[in-house]
């Protein structure tokens, strides 16, 4: 038999006894036994010990450790958490905002409707944008005008915004559905895409917006064949224009959003090759519409669900909430930010700042009448997370302009 142990080559060294042997023996063995307990434990038993379905919410030592260094009170290192970090940013990727005309890769273009003062008259407009702009601590990125199906579009008013690096968006109203379909407006479209033309660079131009409205409905867009009617209408204003060499307009489709609520809007949109940016214009009635307190992302949770499935940037055309509760107008005012954050297609906001008229049963929409909403809006537009770079939008907006 071979000796349990090699036997000393010094001839003098002391020789194991019997006893000493047999002792060693049984060490041995103990230690044998121990080591296939430890294994049996680490192959059967070790897998459970970290089990994600475990239900004590309790900290370990090692629970808290920070990744890399030993757990406190151990010489054992922390369990790496390198794929459990790679898992976690392949799942948890910012959405990428689409992309389009005049659409910023990143902030969110602020803008608004600005009627502080009574008087429709150009220059006293321009000193209405500028007060506000004053009032809010920025410039806008936007500046909106209005205008009806017989007025004219004026050029120099547009390009007074243009000139100080602000990007006109225009709201231009549409004639009644028999005289567009039946050819007979067709002067009048060709006549404004020619003084829209004139624009040195691209603007936003909101044709006929909220035709799911009541107003749109009187010009016979309302009804069963309303929506046919409308699609029809707005290509052919989209054709002529495109007839006319006018390829600087960024065509916005704008609807209400209580058209959303109600099931009625979607069947106005012209489609995706007829529309740049889709539209909406959510409003808090308070308190002559009778609401009280709500947000951006309530009002647009039926449009936003819809827009899922339009690859297209999204405006608020116009958005406003009225002078009731001043906490609630600030609120509302602020959600905006959260509406923002939480859908990146949502690329510009356009308030309507107006008085109203009381005796028409509006709401007054303006801000800088009271610090909580003014203030609400001076820290939305302020946001460096809303700031956008139009100058960066402009070598890429050239191509459009041929």
């Amino acid at each position: 038999m071979e000796p349990l142990f090699p036997q000393p080559t010094d001839p003098e060294a002391p020789v194991p006894s019997s006893r000493g042997i047999a002792a060693s023996q049984w060490v041995l063995g103990a230690v044998a036994v121990l080591s296939a307990v430890a294994m049996v434990y680490v192959i059967v038993f070790a897998p459970f010990a970290n089990d994600d379905t475990n239900t004590d919410t309790g900290s370990s030592a090692a629970d808290t450790a920070v990744p890399g260094t030993a757990a406190p009170g151990t010489d054992v290192p922390a369990p790496s958490t390198t794929q459990s970090t790679e898992r976690l940013s392949a799942t948890s990727a910012d959405p990428v905002r689409v992309d389009g005309p005049l659409v910023p890769s990143e902030g969110v273009l602020m803008g608004a409707y600005v009627e502080a003062s009574d008087s429709f008259d150009d220059l006293a407009r321009r000193q209405d944008v500028r007060r506000f702009e004053e009032q809010i601590g920025r410039q806008l990125d936007l500046s909106h005008d209005f205008y009806a199906w017989e007025h004219d579009f004026k050029p120099a008013k547009a390009m007074w915004n243009i000139e100080r690096g602000v990007v006109p968006f225009i709201t231009w109203f549409g004639g009644e559905a028999s005289l567009i379909l039946a050819g007979e407006g067709d002067e009048r479209i060709r006549a404004q895409a020619r003084l829209m033309g004139q624009l040195p660079s691209p603007f936003f131009l909101r044709y006929h917006h909220e035709p799911d409205g009541q107003r749109s409905a009187e010009l016979g867009y309302g009804g069963d064949l309303g929506a046919e009617r409308y699609v029809q209408a707005w290509q052919r204003v989209h054709r002529i224009f495109a007839e006319e060499g006018v390829t600087n307009a960024v065509w916005v489709w704008n609807t209400t959003s209580s058209g959303f609520e109600d099931g009625r809007a979607a069947a106005y949109y012209p489609g995706d090759d007829w529309v740049d940016w889709i539209g909406v214009d959510p409003y808090l009635w308070n308190p002559c519409g009778g609401e009280d307190a709500s947000t951006l992302a309530t009002k647009l949770a039926p449009f936003l669900q819809w827009a899922e499935s339009v690859p297209k940037p999204i405006v608020l055309g116009e958005w406003g909430a009225g002078h009731g509760d001043r906490t609630n107008q600030a609120d509302f005012i602020s959600s905006a930010a959260d509406l923002a954050a939480e859908h990146p297609n949502v690329a510009a906001l356009v308030y309507f700042n107006t008085p109203g008229k009381a005796h028409e049963g509006w709401c007054r929409w303006t801000v800088e009448e009271h610090p909580l909403p003014l203030d609400a809006f001076r820290d939305l537009v302020g946001d460096p997370a809303h700031q956008v770079d139009l100058s960066a939008l402009r070598p890429a907006l050239r191509a459009t302009t041929g």
